[in-house]
């Protein structure tokens, strides 16, 4: 699991470096913000990979599961 935040981080960095270089801000924010979805995803698949989906949690959310 800390391979992969640390795969997700140094990735992001270059990617964001390149980006403000570009003078593209929103992109990296947008990016950014991924980015951590990305490891909140990963990271809450890690803890428990036999529960509930993400998938479940969403429909949860949206009241269209029972």
């Amino acid at each position: 699991m800390k391979l992969y935040i640390l795969a997700v981080i140094v990735t992001s960095f270059f990617e964001i470096k390149a980006m403000l270089k570009n003078k593209q801000k929103k992109a990296a924010a947008v990016f950014s913000v991924l980015a951590l979805a990305a490891i909140a995803l990963g990271v809450l698949h890690y803890a428990a990979p036999y529960k509930i989906s993400v998938t479940m949690y969403i429909l949860n959310l949206l009241g269209l599961k029972e």
